[in-house]
């Protein structure tokens, strides 16, 4: 590397840590700093380019950039030699810490699609970061780092792999402590394993997670535990009761907290319950409530799956075209989003309407789906909770 000046090398041995393909803005993050300003920094990646010490691959948006695996090694090498492997790595955890952030933030809202891509196309990078620290046996910043990535994990192509870090990353001594961080990774993990079908994996780490919330007093994170334990054992394994009270013990939690998306998820799920429990009069004003407190939240996604749930209070009620466009409603916004649910899920959703496609012909169901599937979703809220002047179709 005799050709290449002192600030070459260096922004070399640092781009090292990518595993993959990196953007612009991820060598920024990792390369400038400690005599490389950010314009010298973009100068200097041109000038490696030139010299073929980093290849640019085409990409739809902007342009990507790689060290050729050969060379990698090498720049590696030199890195751990100069001693400064440590500082760089800290810089790449933080990078995709802070992109991991963004995505939880986006994840439910229209440009869930595109935060998710970025976060794919980092996959390879992600990797090399956990792979550091469990090397460094960090593992506090491991879990936060895996907890952040939870979106990723969720995606059943990812889920396999989430399980395996939580599991290598609780594995170490150094998380051994019955914390916050270790009981919020157990409650992740849990729902892993549950979207994976593996129940009885789920349960016992769900368990651990809310015996330390209780142990630690946490009233916010216990509430989010027991909705999630309540999935588990409702939707799972049948124990709807169990469930129900989970639900309403997480809910007299948000409630003493005035925790308005708490609550709604809460409200939400007890309305669930009573759905599948074939209880209608107590559904509807749960679902209802829910449904508003997440309007004004803003939250699309919850909304589009509380039209699922008003779809099952109508199909109970004798109300099978109102279901099915209720129905068709949920399923064309929650498309949109582009959330993917487990297949659990998925089969709570059917059954819940399952009354109401009975009751129709295959081509009703069809026309019904259709139009509550081209209702806006202002307009469609104001049907779910009949609400007038939003020219709504009948009932």
């Amino acid at each position: 590397m005799t050709q290449l000046s002192q600030a070459d090398q260096t922004l070399w041995r640092r781009l090292s840590v990518f595993a993959g393909s990196f953007s612009r803005e991820a060598m920024l993050a990792v390369g400038a700093g400690e005599q490389i300003t950010q314009e010298q920094a973009v100068y200097l990646l041109e000038q490696l380019v030139t010299q073929k010490l980093v290849v640019v691959e085409a990409h739809d948006q902007e342009p990507r950039y790689r060290l050729p695996e050969e060379l990698r090694s090498t720049a590696h090498a030199q890195l751990i030699d100069h001693g400064e492997a440590e500082v760089v790595y800290s810089r790449l955890v933080a990078f995709y810490a802070t992109l991991a952030e963004q995505v939880l933030q986006e994840a439910f809202g229209p440009q869930r699609a595109t935060w998710m891509r970025r976060l794919e196309r980092e996959h390879s990078n992600i990797q090399a970061s956990l792979t550091w620290l469990v090397a460094c046996g960090d593992a506090e910043r491991g879990l936060q780092l895996a907890y952040l990535l939870q979106e990723l994990w969720f995606e059943e192509a990812y889920t396999s792999e989430g399980r395996s870090w939580f599991a290598t990353l609780l594995g170490l001594p150094q998380v051994a402590a019955r914390t916050i961080l270790r009981a919020q990774a157990l409650d992740l993990v849990g729902a892993l394993a549950l979207n994976q079908s593996d129940y009885a994996t789920a349960r016992r780490l769900k368990e651990e997670g809310l015996a330390i919330l209780r142990e630690v007093g946490d009233t916010a994170r216990l509430g989010y535990a027991l909705l999630h334990m309540g999935h588990l054992v409702g939707y799972a394994q049948g124990e709807l009761h169990t469930a129900q009270a989970l639900y309403q013990e997480g809910l007299d939690g948000f409630r003493e907290l005035s925790q308005a998306e708490g609550t709604a998820h809460a409200l939400a799920n007890l309305g669930t319950v009573a759905i599948l429990l074939g209880d209608y009069a107590t559904a509807q004003p749960l679902v209802a409530e829910s449904l508003r407190i997440y309007r004004e939240l803003g939250f699309v996604y919850d909304m589009a799956l509380s039209l699922g749930r008003a779809a099952g209070i109508a199909a109970g009620t004798e109300q099978p075209e109102r279901a099915l466009r209720l129905a068709g409603a949920s399923a064309a916004h929650c498309a949109r989003i582009g959330v993917s649910q487990p297949r659990l899920f998925h089969e709570r959703s059917k059954r819940m309407i399952e009354r109401a496609r009975q009751a129709l012909s295959e081509a009703t169901q069809t026309a019904l789906w259709a139009e509550g599937q081209a209702m806006p979703l202002e307009q469609v809220i104001a049907y779910a909770l009949d609400e007038p002047a939003q020219h709504t179709p009948s009932a």
